[in-house]
């Protein structure tokens, strides 16, 4: 039972998958020290998902607006970080299909502005899975997963060019190690830093518009509603910027 509501009030799940990627991160940097350029971009990476996350926490220090109260217990965690379930990942599987549409769509359309149509249509999917577990791993997983589908289609594995062409845009690392291949590298980097860094960008800039407003991620109101659109659309353009 302490167990139990040690994990519910601190969000282990989410500790663990943010240790894990530290780590991995780092041992990835320490074995690809002399490339210059993947070492930059990795860098970046890390320096966004870092930076969010601290200031998240400074945020949660100072200000109970980004924190919320779970049943039956005395604690409280942010809003983004309980634990997942069985009934949570559902939405994995069912965010990713939606995210895949969303792609599909924006190919089908082919207009001047389908890319950005299906950026902002997949960040909205994404948020919608986010909001309705309070769980941040749910769009890493969903984000992380379409980003490896993605890549493996670029590498010529498969014969989908809708996936290889997709507007919704995929930023490589191309950093790898030696006993891994350049494509299982940039699996596992899709996942522990570039869906987990974009993720947690986004949670910032929510986090960072109910402070403003006064607001409070457990209102009732349209708040954090709004600040997950706004989030939503600040990352699609930044996608966008990178497509273009």
């Amino acid at each position: 039972m302490a167990q139990s509501s040690f994990k519910q009030i601190f969000g282990l799940t989410t500790w663990l998958w943010i240790s894990l990627s530290i780590v991995t991160v780092l041992f990835f940097l320490l074995s690809n020290v002399t490339k210059e350029i993947e070492f930059r971009s990795t860098i970046i990476f890390m320096t966004v998902f870092l930076a969010s996350f601290l200031l998240l926490l400074v945020l949660g220090q100072f200000s109970g607006r980004v924190k919320s109260g779970i049943a039956g217990q005395n604690g409280v965690t942010f809003f983004f970080m309980q634990d997942i379930t069985k009934e949570k990942l559902v939405y994995v599987p069912v965010g990713l299909v939606g995210v895949l549409g969303a792609s599909f769509l924006a190919v089908s359309l082919d207009f001047q502005y389908s890319a950005l149509l299906g950026i902002f249509l997949s960040g909205i999917i994404m948020l919608y899975a986010f909001f309705r577990t309070n769980s941040i791993l749910i769009p890493i997983l969903i984000h992380g997963i379409y980003n490896s589908i993605v890549v493996v289609a670029r590498s010529g594995l498969t014969q989908s060019s809708f996936l290889a062409e997709a507007p919704i845009s995929v930023p490589e690392v191309a950093i790898s190690i030696s006993g891994l291949s350049q494509l299982a590298s940039e699996i596992i980097f899709q996942n522990v830093l570039v869906a987990t860094s974009e993720e947690m960008f986004k949670i910032l800039i929510i986090a960072f518009i109910i402070v403003s407003v006064k607001g409070s991620f457990n209102d009732s109101g349209i708040t954090k509603y709004v600040a997950g659109v706004f989030a939503v659309a600040v990352w699609a353009i930044f996608h966008l910027i990178q497509a273009l």
